[in-house]
């Protein structure tokens, strides 16, 4: 769906339709948010309410991951760093395959952020993510987040408030996405209608440099992510 978007530009009912439908793959793998570990002052979740909060968690972060990719660097880079974040989470408590997989992923992202960021489009060195990338790595972390917040009788969770520490690795785009769309809300725009309202563009309108720009939210990365952890 991501490399027919990024052709022809598939319209944003089809993408909710596709998005769900490879969610669904999740808790068909048993795979799904079954604890809020007292968020909302809310423990263990109904099994048909957990699923359903799985795929909106996960249609959620595809498409902020997707909506963030506006300064070349950004997205790669912040899902680089949230996969770095994981990674060690998941190597701490011993879940390697996890582990490895969000290494993998930090790994193609260090090569693509270098020739996104400093490449020379004149000498074709130059590379963009699309749809098809952002999607993609956006259905990979949100897998990474859902699995560190499970909760199995199995095995202990990996964390006291584990959905709260998956999730955190992810609130640069999530909180761009819900102001996003709370202002869109309430000035009657169109939800789903892009504009240039989200926080990278406030910040080029504000002075900063794409460059600056860039520095400046990776720099409130790790006082979200890393600290809350």
């Amino acid at each position: 769906m991501g490399v027919a978007d990024d052709l022809i530009n598939v319209d944003y009912k089809w993408k909710f339709l596709i998005q769900i439908g490879a969610v669904m793959l999740f808790p068909l793998a048993n795979l799904w948010i079954n604890d809020l570990y007292g968020v909302c002052f809310i423990v263990k979740v109904p099994h048909l309410i957990g699923i359903a909060l799985t795929v909106f968690a996960t249609v959620f972060i595809i498409n902020a991951i997707n909506l963030i990719d506006g300064l070349d660097g950004l997205c790669s880079g912040l899902v680089m760093m949230s996969c770095l974040v994981m990674g060690g989470l998941f190597f701490y408590n011993g879940a390697w395959v996890h582990a490895i997989l969000a290494f993998i992923t930090a790994g193609v992202l260090i090569p693509f952020f270098y020739y996104n960021v400093f490449g020379v489009s004149k000498r074709r060195r130059r590379i963009f993510m699309g749809d098809t990338g952002s999607m993609t790595l956006g259905y990979t972390v949100a897998f990474l987040t859902i699995s560190y917040s499970m909760n199995l009788k199995e095995i202990k969770p990996f964390a006291e408030g584990a959905i709260v520490v998956a999730f955190s690795t992810l609130i640069v785009p999530i909180f761009d996405v819900v102001r996003v769309i709370l202002i869109r809300f309430f000035t009657k725009k169109p939800l789903f209608k892009p504009d240039r309202s989200h926080i990278h563009h406030k910040l080029l309108r504000s002075g900063f440099s794409h460059r600056g720009g860039l520095c400046s939210l990776f720099w409130d990365f790790p006082y979200f992510s890393l600290f809350s952890i």
